[in-house]
């Protein structure tokens, strides 16, 4: 059992239209993870799967996370973008700068099933003059069921950049509850 950084926050959810809902969210990252190395890895490779969540996964790292997902829904039909920024409060990182991410995905739905492509973009605020790259992207193929109050998922998410290309792929699922 791995233990990540606990996240606090709250949406808000706005319908602009009968096609176009967007939420705002915002929380608070606490330093929860655990820092013991078997522990960081699990966390660190749990993490592929929600890219954009990877501050959730480094031990003693408080960050304010704020975004923007606008959704658009047509029939069947759904297209969703995810905007957001990361900003690094206290962490023991030698560089600390925020982390901005960019989603986009595009879907349908069939009754309670769903499925979507999904690409998720991870940006480097900071300094990458090492020869590091600024950007860093991952794919995915999510299906989901809605039962309900619970909604069993599946996701296969791989990287889609130079290093990993091909050669990792991360599959896993999960189920969301509303209480």
């Amino acid at each position: 059992v791995s233990l990540s950084n606990l996240e606090l926050g709250g949406q808000y959810k706005k319908a602009l239209s009968n096609e176009l809902t967007i939420v705002g969210h915002v929380g608070l990252v606490l330093p929860t993870a655990q820092s013991e190395s078997g522990v960081f890895l699990t966390n660190l490779i749990s993490a592929q799967r929600r890219f954009n969540d990877l501050v959730t996964a480094i031990p003693d790292l408080t960050a304010l996370r704020l975004g923007v997902s606008p959704t658009w829904q047509r029939g069947a039909v759904f297209a969703r973008a995810d905007l957001g920024v990361d900003v690094i409060l206290d962490s023991e990182m030698e560089s600390a700068d925020p982390v901005a991410h960019a989603n986009v995905a595009i879907g349908a739905r069939q009754g309670k099933l769903s499925g979507a492509l999904e690409l998720v973009t991870m940006i480097a605020t900071g300094d990458v003059s090492d020869g590091a790259d600024r950007f860093m992207h991952t794919g995915a193929l999510s299906l989901s069921y809605n039962a309900g109050s619970f909604r069993p998922n599946l996701a296969i998410v791989t990287p889609l950049d130079d290093a990993g290309r091909g050669e990792a792929l991360s599959v896993g699922a999960g189920v969301t509850a509303k209480f």
